[in-house]
This record gives structure tokens, C-alpha cells and sequence, in this order.
């Protein structure tokens, strides 16, 4: 699964090892493992592991996935291992650099997500923003609801969406509003034609228009 994790400038990268190097679990000889508030010397290294692993996910953000995500784990875990041998390095180092890196990514995504939002609805009438906003869109919203969401949001994603997939998304948060609208197949087609779709109906309308002009 790949994500794309926002870009943090060094002073928030410091600012999270700062807080990750607070504590450390250090193995006992009864096998048990005892957490405890980690001595200058302890923070000093577990500091340098965790923002030297947060600086190679930042650097890595654009092509970030789960196999990047282990391998900064296992390598930190491996260095704070060697640095402080008698720290339990799981617990102390990859555990939380896990949370720390999952955080990153939800917290990024959601930035994300919100941002399509925003973007998609600033194409809107203010009218038509307005009635969306109150749960009170009319059916004739559906074409201009369907042009901005189409244009602001998936014609220019990277992935291979057509207009109908803006035109379903926009009835499925319709209906979410507790406004469902049952589309006959030429109000459908309308809507798609008009927002840039030809749907085949249309392109057989469209070719007997132009045979019938030609003759």
C-alpha cells in the first residue's frame, strides 16, 4: 500500500524525536523489561536514531509505502540496539517510530482528503454550495455538482476515472444528505454529455444527427 506523506520541515522532524526520546525500556536479568526516563547519554542516541529515521521517511514521502516503513523501523531498532545494548530496542525505538510514522501518514491523508474537498466545492455556484451545505439540493443541482466534482476532483487525479464515476459519487452523497434522485437513462446521459462523457447513446444520436445533415 503506498501513501505520500506530507513534507515536515527539520524543526517539526526535531520536535517529534524530541518527544520519542523522552523514555526507555531497559532489559532486566529476570527477563523483564523496566521503562524508565532516559539518562542525558540515552537521549542523546535514542534522538539521533529517531531523527534520523523521521529524515529518511521525509525524504522518501513522495514514494512512501509499507516496505520503506519496515526497513526505517528494522534499521533504527538495529542501531539503537548496537548503540545501547542493554535497551530492549522493539519496545523502546521501533514501536514507537511505528505510531509515530502511522500517525504521519493518517494525519496526511486526511490533509489530503480534505483539501479535494475544499478544492472541488470552490468550483461550485454559491447557490448550489449553499443547498449542498443544508442537505437541500434540488435535482437540477446534480449537473453542476457533477461538472465540479468531475473538474476539481477526479478529471485531473492521475487515476482513470470517467464522468460517470463523478456523476455516481455525486448521487451517493445525495443520498447521503437524504436527498435521493432516481436519474431516468436520458437525464443520465444528459448530464454526462454535459459534462464531458458520450455516453454510446449519445454517440449513436450524434453520428445519425450528422448523417441525416449530410444528406
Amino acid at each position: 500500500m503506498s501513501d505520500v506523506l506530507k513534507m515536515k520541515n527539520e524543526r517539526e522532524l526535531k520536535e517529534i524525536a524530541e518527544q520519542l526520546s523522552q523514555t526507555i525500556r531497559i532489559r532486566t536479568k529476570e527477563g523483564n523489561d523496566i521503562k524508565r526516563d532516559a539518562t542525558n547519554e540515552e537521549q542523546k542516541a535514542l534522538y539521533n536514531v529517531f531523527f534520523s529515521a523521521l529524515f529518511t521517511a521525509n525524504q522518501f514521502r513522495e514514494n512512501y509505502n509499507d516496505t520503506i516503513k519496515s526497513v526505517i523501523k528494522n534499521n533504527a531498532e538495529t542501531t539503537i540496539d548496537s548503540f545501547l545494548p542493554g535497551c530492549n530496542g522493539y519496545l523502546s525505538v521501533y514501536n514507537p517510530l511505528d505510531n509515530a510514522l502511522t500517525e504521519w501518514a493518517e494525519n496526511s491523508k486526511l490533509e489530503q482528503v480534505q483539501a479535494e474537498k475544499k478544492n472541488w466545492t470552490d468550483l461550485l455556484d454559491r447557490n448550489v454550495y449553499s443547498r449542498l451545505a443544508d442537505c437541500t439540493s434540488t435535482k437540477e443541482d446534480i449537473l453542476p455538482l457533477t461538472q465540479a466534482y468531475w473538474n476539481g476532483k477526479l478529471k485531473n487525479s492521475g487515476k482513470d476515472y470517467a464522468v460517470e464515476d463523478a456523476l455516481i459519487s455525486v448521487l451517493e452523497l445525495l443520498d447521503e444528505n437524504g436527498r435521493y434522485y432516481d436519474l431516468t437513462s436520458d437525464e443520465r446521459d444528459d448530464i454526462l454529455y454535459e459534462v464531458g462523457g458520450i455516453t454510446q447513446d449519445k454517440e449513436l444520436d450524434l453520428t445519425r444527427e450528422s448523417e441525416h445533415r449530410g444528406r
